[in-house]
């Protein structure tokens, strides 16, 4: 139980709040800051790289899926051994992506750097509101959360400025090479700084192994197989996709500490409705600047800077 009378001080959680709380937001502002601003890198690392179509399409999925398999996992081991632990590892995960983006000799080596990024975002973000939670009292979480979630949007913002001027000056290498030295300076302070008890105490035996197979192997395959829509055997890739992910559901019924309670979804209307938005507005965040980024340079032969100036505006607003 949470006594809400009182405010958390440095002595209760082993840290000075503000201080965690920069290193926190610093690594939620890198996070989509790079994503936005590689993506923009498309047209230019396409034609170094030698990628047709089909790598392309690869560079921003491999992002999502790295994303969406590692997000649930990354959560439940927070859970487990500190969310510190876990939100530090993901700071040297994206670093790690970011050096293999920028030294990248290939197609298949940005797209699986891309991939690493996307895990890194997941164990960053599954585990940074948990983090507020340990730092800061129920009265003053709704503030601190607000300036949170302002300064992650910044990163989605400034990402295709930042983009836009280092590819038009410098070409697209350093759009991930320049993070890199920031992600590490996060990990480190991290690791001293952030507050280090474990959230829960849950058994680390518990982990479910199964239940991640399944969910891994269920987002990837549906993701793949929705790629290649038009090829022979897609129709039988997704299916098989959609049969694991129902699979994972029911796994998860009967398990005492799951990697996701449904239950959440049905039982609370409001915290259901507001994950459908989510789902929407996230959808839009990231599809549109793909489109639009090919759109603008390939098609309007626009510059980067000017392309990366448009984007913005969706963030802007």
């Amino acid at each position: 139980r949470i006594d809400t009378s009182r405010v958390k001080t440095e002595k209760e959680t082993g840290t000075r709040p503000g201080l965690a709380f920069a290193i926190i937001c610093l690594g939620s502002f890198l996070a989509p800051l790079l994503v936005h601003s590689s993506t923009l890198g498309i047209p230019a690392m396409s034609k170094s790289l030698d990628m047709d179509a089909s790598a392309i399409s690869w560079f921003p999925l491999a992002l999502v899926v790295g994303n969406a398999i590692a997000q649930f996992p990354a959560g439940r081991l927070g859970d487990m051994f500190g969310h510190n632990r876990v939100f530090v590892a993901g700071l040297l995960i994206a670093a790690t992506a970011s050096l293999l983006g920028g030294l990248a000799i290939n197609g298949a080596m940005v797209t699986a750097a891309r991939f690493m990024q996307g895990v890194g975002n997941a164990a960053i973000f599954a585990t940074a509101m948990a983090l507020i939670s340990d730092l800061y009292s129920v009265e003053q979480r709704g503030k601190i959360m607000g300036v949170y979630l302002a300064i992650g949007y910044l990163g989605v913002t400034g990402g295709p400025l930042f983009g836009g001027l280092v590819i038009g000056l410098f070409g697209w290498r350093p759009v991930f090479l320049i993070p890199v030295a920031f992600f590490l300076l996060a990990a480190i302070a991290g690791h001293y700084r952030l507050p280090p008890k474990k959230a829960y105490g849950v058994n680390p035996q518990r982990f479910d192994f199964t239940g991640t197979l399944l969910y891994g192997l269920a987002i990837a395959i549906t993701a793949s197989s929705l790629l290649r829509i038009n090829d022979k055997g897609s129709s039988l890739a997704l299916f098989a996709g959609l049969a694991l992910l129902g699979l994972f559901v029911l796994h998860q019924r009967g398990r005492l500490h799951p990697l996701i309670d449904f239950r959440l979804f049905l039982e609370n209307r409001t915290f259901g409705f507001s994950c459908l938005v989510l789902l929407f507005l996230q959808g839009g965040i990231y599809a549109i600047p793909f489109v639009a980024t090919l759109y603008l340079q390939y098609i309007q032969a626009l510059s980067p800077q000017s392309a990366g100036l448009i984007l913005m505006l969706q963030a802007v607003s």
